[in-house]
């Protein structure tokens, strides 16, 4: 089984030769593809030049260089691998020895599956004079206990509570993520949990109980830039997957999607999260009694009655 590695690059010059070498050392990999999204550092002519003595390595960027951002990044990297499982890794980040080796394993094994995860360790990292110093944090993306591909929705964070995996830790079938329609280029935050929500659905995910890969927190993360859109970025995740339409969405999806979105009913346009519950319960109002505690129900009420 040969796997593509897709890595999205912008302003990453200090740590994309370390990812890139990392990603290099994975015997399973034959293709890899960078996409720059408009780097104004040194980043496009140092992958250049790691390009010229590795023929695994295409390099694409978007028309006349712009930045696009990181979900317009990835689906193009997406489009062009070659392989039927794709995998991805962030240009600041980096895989461990024999990053995929289990992986393969247990997809070889059983032909039902469509991916794998693994857990991803966290390293924070600081500049001191030129040199970048780093530390292990305790803390570890990856799910809290086994989960069964059947249950990995409903215990895939901020649905469940077991946790989740991240952009490094999976490696699935393009065809899934074509399927998925890939990450949602309208979300410049939390396009990737739209899309491994719906992966979960649509999918069978089994996962690797081992740190494989790192992800790195510093000064420069775009997902510590944007913490102060947190809530805004959750009512559209949920807004947009209430509105996502798909075979293999049940009611039972439905409702979790809805539960999150409920939360923001203090907005103000907090009646349009009230109409869509409403018509949900209508529309299924023999699977609702069955599978809610009515919680939901009188809060909504309660705001109807409300008055402002």
């Amino acid at each position: 089984m040969k796997i593509s590695v897709v890595i999205p690059v912008f302003n990453a010059e200090a740590r994309i030769k370390r990812a890139l070498l990392s990603v290099l050392e994975q015997k399973e990999v034959d293709d890899i593809i960078l996409v720059d999204d408009g780097s104004s550092d040194n980043s496009f002519p140092i992958i250049q030049e790691l390009s010229e003595t590795e023929n695994r390595i295409k390099i694409h960027t978007h028309k006349n260089r712009m930045n696009k951002g990181p979900a317009a990044t990835r689906n193009l990297g997406i489009h062009m691998a070659k392989n039927e499982y794709v995998a991805f890794l962030d240009a600041d980040d980096y895989y461990l020895s024999n990053r995929f080796k289990e992986s393969v394993t247990i997809l070889t094994a059983d032909a039902s599956l469509d991916g794998v995860y693994c857990k991803c360790g966290v390293v924070r990292e600081w500049t001191e004079g030129n040199a970048i110093q780093s530390k292990i944090e305790e803390n570890i993306i990856g799910f809290n206990q086994k989960v069964p591909p059947k249950d990995l929705f409903f215990s895939f964070s901020p649905i469940g509570d077991k946790g989740r995996f991240n952009t490094n830790s999976l490696l699935v079938r393009k065809s899934k993520l074509l399927e998925a329609k890939c990450y949602d280029e309208n979300l410049r935050i939390g396009e990737d949990v739209m899309l491994y929500l719906k992966l979960c659905i649509i999918g069978r995910l089994a996962g690797v109980n081992k740190v494989l890969c790192y992800r790195t927190k510093h000064g420069g993360n775009l997902t510590a830039q944007a913490q102060e859109n947190y809530n805004e970025y959750l009512y559209e995740l949920f807004r947009q997957l209430v509105f996502w339409s798909h075979p293999d969405k049940k009611p039972k999806h439905q409702l979790a999607f809805l539960n999150q979105l409920i939360h923001f009913t203090e907005r103000e346009d907090k009646f349009e999260v009230i109409i869509l519950y409403l018509k949900f319960i209508l529309k299924n109002i023999g699977f609702y009694l069955a599978n809610s505690s009515l919680v939901h129900l009188k809060l909504l009420i309660l705001l109807l009655v409300k008055r402002e």
